[in-house]
Order: structure tokens, then C-alpha cells, then sequence
């Protein structure tokens, strides 16, 4: 059901692969409650470079594109992913919610479990 930012093609521009990498670590960082920091460690840095998954630090987003522009993309595409599977749903189900408000961005957020 997540979304899958794929990183491999050669096609790509450094911005895109940019583009594509923050939202990668938008799906992380919410899947997993990682904070926003997170891709600025020197740790995170080491593993990406060591990993190839970058070539140096400067193809690395920052928090911020994270948090303002990569995690929006990734919730736009989850929400949409969750309607469609809503709507595949043919029993009765029961929703559990959990709200609480994003204190960097002043954002309020919803978790649904089904």
C-alpha cells in the first residue's frame, strides 16, 4: 500500500533523484516516527554515501524539504491509497483514531487503524 519513490534510473536529474529521496525519507520518518533530523546525522549521511545511494552530501534533502514539501507529497499519496482501500473493503470493520498536532510544522495529523 505505501508508496514506492523508486531511485535507480539513470533518466533521473540530481533534482529529481533529490525529489525523489526526501519523499523516500518522508515514508520513512512517518512510517517508522523518525524526527524530521534524521537524514542531517552524520550517521544517515555515512550510510547514504557507503550505500550509493547518494554520491556526496549535497544530493541529501534537507529537514525541510522534508518536512514541507516531501511529507505533503507522501500524504497526498497515502490518503489516496487508503480511499481506494477503503472502498475494496466488504465486511464490517472498526476504526481506531489517534490525532495529535505536528509541533515544527503547526500541522494537525490523523492516524487511522483499521
Amino acid at each position: 500500500m505505501w508508496t514506492d519513490y523508486r531511485l535507480n534510473s539513470s533518466a533521473d536529474t540530481i533534482a529529481s533523484k533529490k525529489t525523489k529521496l526526501a519523499r523516500q525519507i518522508a515514508l520513512w520518518i512517518s512510517q517508522d516516527l523518525r524526527p524530521f533530523n534524521i537524514a542531517s546525522t552524520n550517521g544517515f549521511k555515512k550510510f547514504a554515501i557507503n550505500t550509493g545511494i547518494v554520491k556526496n552530501i549535497d544530493e541529501i534533502p534537507t529537514e525541510r524539504t522534508i518536512a514541507r514539501t516531501a511529507l505533503n507529497d507522501v500524504y497526498i499519496s497515502v490518503e489516496s491509497a487508503m480511499k481506494e482501500n477503503l472502498k475494496e473493503i466488504d465486511l464490517v470493520f472498526a476504526i481506531m483514531v489517534d490525532i495529535w498536532t505536528d509541533n515544527i510544522r503547526n500541522r494537525p495529523y490523523i492516524n487511522i487503524s483499521i
